[in-house]
């Protein structure tokens, strides 16, 4: 199973996900052509040039590809291939273009989308180093986003408080999602 979580930049989304049991939930790396923020864990990330990323695309090694502001992001098929071997689940969060992929190729692929309010999310941005230039080019595709977002997905979670009232609310919607799996 592969379970993602979507929503804009900024609502909470990595938090969640690396506060579950590891022991069932793993996350696959993104390989991406993006530059390195001082708050990214190395361990999700392949940070690849431009060319590099092409040639696992073409190579056929990624199980998605896609654009998400002028960078490129995809998971590569063996990571997917190792979690389902562990008998675990893949959890990520990945923008629209990816999650229309992952649908056609998997059969389950359960989504849940975040959303907040605009205001905190614009804080949540700054907090974690983005720039003023990136923030504002992130709020001027925000309604696109929403829309294609709440298309895809099978369960919402709406914030305005604390992230222990989000941490809540996906446990809940995870526990619904795997129910008697493990």
């Amino acid at each position: 199973m592969f379970i993602v979580v979507c929503g804009v930049s900024g609502v909470g989304k990595s938090t969640l996900i690396r506060s579950l049991d590891s022991n069932i939930f793993t996350l696959p790396r993104s390989v991406t052509t993006r530059l390195l923020r001082p708050s990214d864990p190395k361990s999700e990330y392949v940070f690849v040039s431009h060319s590099e990323f092409n040639y696992l695309k073409e190579h056929n090694q990624l199980l998605i590809s896609q654009y998400f502001h002028q960078d490129q992001y995809g998971i590569l098929k063996t990571d997917y291939d190792d979690i389902i071997k562990r008998n675990k689940i893949a959890i990520k969060d990945i923008g629209y273009e990816g999650i229309l992929q992952l649908k056609e190729k998997l059969k389950e692929v359960p989504c849940i989308y975040i959303d907040s309010p605009l205001d905190m999310l614009e804080e949540r941005l700054r907090k974690r180093g983005d720039s003023y230039g990136q923030i504002r080019e992130r709020f001027s595709k925000i309604k696109q986003e929403l829309s294609e977002f709440r298309s895809v997905a099978d369960y919402e979670i709406v914030n305005n408080s604390s992230i222990d009232a989000y941490q809540t609310q996906f446990q809940k919607v995870l526990g619904h999602i795997i129910g008697g799996r493990k």
